[in-house]
């Protein structure tokens, strides 16, 4: 796998050819968490990022991994849906950028909602 320097505290990214494994996303995570707040990422952001980049699901493996990961990750688009409006309150200027991040985040929710709703469909039929 190639690596590309990613301009964060000397940190690598995998060139984005393929999903990287769970493992890759754990150690990439873990190696944000000794920078500033505004810098650390957690598995579920670099989820959403791969996403966004490679424009298709991460395979969560079975319904039941499906559903809590889709419950984590809507548990985190809330938490940046909520500091995006706090922002947006006091925003001035920046108002129209965070605006565009709102409507970013309350698709990524619906599309986490639907998700889960199938998830949760497909374990129901399981059982």
């Amino acid at each position: 796998m190639k690596l590309l320097p990613a301009g964060v505290a000397g940190l690598t990214l995998p060139a984005m050819d393929q999903m990287p494994s769970d493992e890759e996303r754990r150690r990439f995570a873990a190696g944000t968490q000794d920078l500033p707040d505004f810098a650390k990422l957690t598995v579920e952001d670099i989820e959403l990022m791969d996403e966004e980049h490679l424009g298709k699901p991460v395979n969560p493996g079975s319904a039941a991994e499906g559903m809590a990961a889709m419950q984590r990750r809507l548990k985190l688009l809330a938490q940046h849906k909520a500091k995006t409006l706090t922002t947006l309150d006091s925003s001035g200027p920046l108002r129209a950028a965070l605006e565009k991040d709102l409507s970013k985040l309350n698709q990524a929710i619906a599309t986490a909602e639907e998700r889960l709703m199938f998830y949760q469909q497909q374990e129901k039929a399981k059982n």
